[in-house]
């Protein structure tokens, strides 16, 4: 994908995308590091490209990758503020993933919010498998 996007100006949007992919598989394969550095990027990017749907859905992501770091109480921090940017804009199913991350970095007030946005998602037509 990075050999077909580099040529081609103005593709922000998919090129954000391809570092959420790029942290995802990193985290999946126990890579840490360049899961961090791919996160740290997307977060960079996606203030640049000025999406608040965007920012928040990379900020998950960061806190995804501080997890699989190690960095629990990063983490903690970083879904907290995810989940109230998440809130704040209306996103309920991102404050609902930054909630099942702040849920398993021990914080014991997120299940209750997680499972509040799953109502919330729900009464709108969303579904969970």
């Amino acid at each position: 994908a990075e050999a077909v996007l580099a040529p081609r100006p103005g593709h922000d949007r998919v090129s954000l995308r391809l570092l959420w992919v790029r942290a995802e598989v990193a985290m999946a394969s126990g890579d840490a590091l360049r899961a961090l550095d791919a996160a740290q990027a997307s977060v960079r990017s996606a203030q640049e490209f000025g999406s608040p749907r965007h920012l928040v859905k990379s900020r998950v992501v960061h806190a995804a990758a501080r997890l699989v770091a190690g960095d629990r109480a990063g983490s903690a921090t970083a879904a907290r503020t995810a989940r109230e940017d998440a809130v704040a804009a209306d996103l309920l199913p991102l404050a609902w993933a930054a909630a099942c991350l702040s849920e398993a970095c021990g914080d014991r007030d997120a299940g209750g919010a997680r499972r509040d946005f799953e109502v919330a998602i729900r009464s709108r037509g969303g579904q969970f498998s």
